[in-house]
């Protein structure tokens, strides 16, 4: 029976790519996958984790059978390397994982060698189409690319909503920087409260840098009581945020945005997104989970969404598109698996 050495990073800390590990780890054991698993999440700090990977390569080389590694991103991918390398040499199958743009955008030279040298062993697990077709430049043409788009992660339905009048309300939830887009979904919703229409701001999760601090400090003077800050949320303060707003904005200018997980839950719980188009967004949601559009057209893109909401309420179905992707992901797991134990 195939075993799969299964590498990469577990919560804790949680975040996207351990969350998205675990899960993927969990449902191939369900699946009835033999698997052995090395854990990265430990390797705080450079020694510790180049140690990591060491420990990771010795496993490589002592064993035999197809190899999952969650592709590192930023400089960590030259240690991805290092271990696609030892697939080659010791002729076992790599399923490598990519997360996030970092590895395709900033890395291609690092990609491209890793693919080449793994030919027909290397298996590059994506997102979704568009960054099937991003890597497709830098791959042999024999390339074998899986998608695995990230709704099997959410685990969340729509709440019934209590609320009643007083008006549309925006939410933001991010690890909120610049990056992210706070500033940006402050000045919209000031933009469309300046040409007349009835909406408040809600923020939530957690403050990363003075920046982002400083334009909360500034919503609470300008907007007053049409704008409140929630700090952090998880579980059901999560699920209770998604279920008091009206619209979902995400104007992230992260350059190596992926498939922001938090589009998808809000998708789930029946909330229409306006983001900007980066990565896999405009994929993930189609044209019935919201709008995607060029950062610079984010303001605007509001006011239009407003005015086709005030028209037309049922315009969006954010969790009917979340349900089609769901769909899709369980199909596109199956393949995933049929690769696996071939």
């Amino acid at each position: 029976m195939t075993n799969l050495l299964f590498i990469g990073p577990f919560p804790p800390p949680t975040h996207g790519q351990a969350l998205a590990t675990a899960v993927l780890f969990e449902k191939l054991v369900d699946a009835g996958v033999v698997l052995t698993q090395f854990d990265l999440s430990p390797a705080l700090g450079v020694r510790k984790k180049i140690f990591a990977y060491l420990c990771a390569l010795r496993l490589i080389l002592t064993g035999s059978g197809p190899v999952y590694i969650s592709v590192a991103s930023n400089a960590g991918v030259w240690l991805t390397l290092m271990l696609g390398l030892a697939c080659r040499l010791k002729n076992r199958a790599a399923f490598l994982h990519y997360h996030a743009y970092g590895p395709i955008n900033r890395r291609a030279h690092v990609v491209r060698v890793l693919a080449f040298a793994l030919g027909q062993l290397g298996h590059h697990i994506v997102l979704g189409r568009a960054m099937a077709q991003s890597i497709a430049q830098l791959l042999p043409k024999n390339a074998c690319v899986l998608e695995l788009n990230n709704s099997g992660l959410i685990d969340l339905e729509p709440a019934k909503q209590c609320r009643s009048g007083g008006g549309l309300i925006l939410g933001h939830l991010s690890n909120l920087t610049i990056d992210k887009g706070v500033e940006v979904v402050i000045s919209a919703a000031i933009s469309a409260i300046e040409r007349g229409h009835d909406v408040k701001v809600v923020l939530a999760g957690p403050c990363a840098d003075q920046r982002s601090r400083d334009v909360i400090a500034y919503a609470s003077e300008r907007l007053g009581a049409r704008f409140k800050y929630l700090g952090p949320v998880y579980g059901s303060e999560k699920l209770k945020f998604f279920s008091d707003i009206d619209v979902f904005l995400f104007p992230t200018m992260y350059v190596n945005e992926a498939s922001p997980l938090v589009l998808l839950e809000a998708m789930a719980c029946d909330v229409p997104c306006l983001s900007t188009d980066l990565g896999c967004i405009p994929d993930s949601l189609g044209t019935e989970g919201g709008i995607a559009v060029p950062i610079e057209q984010f303001e605007a893109a509001l006011r239009q969404l407003l005015n086709s909401i005030a028209l037309m309420p049922s315009a969006f179905a954010p969790r009917q598109r979340f349900l089609h992707l769901l769909e899709a992901h369980q199909a596109q797991f199956i393949s995933l698996k049929d690769a696996i134990i071939q």
